[in-house]
């Protein structure tokens, strides 16, 4: 039997980010999509620029716009050994 990572749901993530001490609320869309439409308090490092960016020691929330995006992310940022959860798509975001 094969198990995957179960994500969270982004509001969900989104109150636990806000609950984590020194977490990273991270948006891996593109630049456009991140300037028409942001959760408040997140930073954009656009998905082709995650293996460039130099992660700080923190937790990271990771989201896009659907969870696909975001899974990509996080799965290269876990290789830098980093603490990266995949919350999901902005699509589903609840205010």
């Amino acid at each position: 039997m094969f198990f995957q990572r179960k994500k969270l749901d982004i509001n969900a993530g989104i109150k636990t980010f806000r609950s984590t001490p020194n977490s990273i609320l991270l948006d891996v869309r593109t630049r456009k999509e991140f300037v028409s439409n942001h959760i408040p308090d997140a930073i954009n490092v656009p998905l082709d620029e995650i293996d460039t960016y130099q992660p700080e020691n923190k937790k990271y929330f990771v989201y896009c716009q659907s969870g696909r995006r975001s899974m990509i992310a996080v799965q290269q940022l876990q290789q830098k050994g980093v603490d990266a959860v995949n919350i999901g798509g902005i699509q589903d975001y609840v205010l």
